[in-house]
């Protein structure tokens, strides 16, 4: 989806980042990587009240579905459609996210997949993907 962009008509005036390592791409790096922490702690420090008392687990063992791998596949899931739509490159170099299609439908279903699981309206998707019901607040805390 995102190599089927096509490059604008007519050549802007103004250059796109020449290295990785340019003011902008690493503020935009540093940037998502702290929001996406403080997310993700924020939101796994609230899991952690939901869990029921430590329970000793083995890493090899059988997988147990809980609020805190819940919580952590929601949270990384939406977090990985933001660094899509966050890091596409449109005007003026390409063509917008709206004028992609495919790209655009695909992370919108994708947002709403994980919208609809963290609020329960997907429960027969969050059965299959091995998801537990979320207490009320930690759904209102997402």
């Amino acid at each position: 989806f995102v190599s089927r962009a096509k490059p604008m008509q007519h050549l802007s005036p103004q250059r796109p980042p020449t290295s990785v390592l340019s003011p902008y791409m690493a503020v935009s790096v540093v940037g998502q990587f702290t929001c996406q922490l403080l997310a993700l702690m924020s939101l796994v420090a609230e899991a952690a009240k939901h869990e029921p008392e430590a329970r000793e687990r083995d890493p090899e063992g059988k997988f147990e579905p809980g609020v805190l791998n819940t919580v952590v596949f929601l949270v990384l899931h939406l977090a990985q459609v933001a660094t899509f739509a966050v890091n596409y490159t449109g005007h003026p170099f390409m063509e917008s996210l709206r004028s992609n299609s495919a790209m655009f439908a695909l992370l919108v279903a994708m947002a709403a997949m994980g919208i609809g699981l963290a609020t329960g309206w997907l429960d027969f998707a969050g059965e299959w993907l091995e998801l537990v019901e979320l207490p009320q607040e930690l759904r209102e805390s997402l």
